[in-house]
């Protein structure tokens, strides 16, 4: 029930917490003591049948969905506003050009930029993230600009901690010249991965890590030891705890795929959607009724 009213978007902050405490009080209960023989222990280090893993699984992987979700729209809402940063630039480089007593053939150059479609003037822009240093005289965005996405570039890389090993770069340096590995040899790969970062010495904390960081480190150590402490007979549960491997060290991938995804919509468009979504609600409510043409065509004209 908890995962369906997560799945749905019901849960509220306060809720989320205490679910969160349920599944590992360790790190998420301020009020939890390891010293207390008595303590409640967390489901995941609870002993429990596979079908109750499973269910676990299907629960973290919703709650990676909902950290992705969060990650998407931290990204539209900076995008809104350096988007307007980069719309004032423009209008500012457009007046010098205007004011300026350049020849028209220059003019008309130096204009060039403004004539093209939005995609285009967008790529024209932000072509910096490709040029060496000595070369960003070539791009026309402002140097605080090109600063600014960069800092937030290396900054979100930094939160979401791309994970790569010494055998993933020689995988890709060798990829053109060896035939692709079988899956069994990926998967032992992952698996060599996730013990190696497992056994790493921890770093010195600057200011304590994050709870995202603190969920992610007990999803994989709780996977390792399912893994290990008994054989597995279920295979949708075999795969669904690899799944959550993959999806805790490609976070960068996972968020490039889920941009290809994403569309926004505009204040402007909020009550055409909530009438779209009107539509779609009657649509899926007679999904299971058996209709004959002349009703499926009453039914479209009523529709739309």
């Amino acid at each position: 029930m908890a995962d369906k009213l997560l799945l749905i978007g019901l849960f509220q902050d306060e809720e989320l917490q205490s679910m969160l405490r349920l599944i590992d009080p360790e790190n998420f209960d301020p009020d939890f003591n390891p010293d207390n023989e008595h303590q409640v222990r967390g489901l995941l280090a609870m002993n429990v049948a596979e079908g109750v893993k499973l269910q676990m699984c299907y629960l973290l992987h919703h709650l990676f969905d909902l950290q992705l979700r969060h990650r998407i729209e931290s990204m539209i809402a900076y995008c809104d506003d350096y988007v307007g940063e980069l719309q004032s630039d423009q209008l500012r480089r457009y007046i010098e050009i205007k004011q300026s007593d350049m020849p028209s053939a220059v003019a008309a150059r130096k204009t060039r930029e403004f004539r093209c479609s939005p995609k285009e003037q967008m790529r024209a822009i932000l072509c910096f993230k490709n040029l060496e240093e000595d070369q960003a005289d070539q791009c026309s965005c402002g140097e605080d600009l090109r600063e600014t996405l960069v800092g937030y570039h290396e900054e979100l890389v930094l939160r979401i901690k791309s994970v790569s090993s010494s055998e993933e770069v020689e995988e890709t340096e060798e990829k053109s010249e060896e035939p692709s590995k079988p899956w069994t040899q990926r998967l032992l790969n992952i698996v060599k991965m996730v013990k190696a970062a497992d056994q790493e010495p921890e770093k010195e904390e600057r200011e304590g890590p994050r709870a995202e960081e603190l969920l992610q480190k007990k999803i994989i150590s709780t996977v390792i030891k399912w893994a290990e402490e008994t054989e597995i007979e279920n295979r949708e549960l075999v795969r669904q705890m690899f799944y959550l491997l993959l999806r805790a060290f490609n976070g960068i991938g996972e968020l490039m795929n889920a941009m290809e995804n994403t569309y926004t919509i505009s204040t402007a468009s909020k009550d055409d959607v909530v009438v779209l979504l009107g539509y779609l609600q009657r649509v899926r409510s007679l999904l299971p009724v058996q209709m004959g043409p002349e009703e499926e065509e009453i039914m479209r004209n009523s529709l739309w």
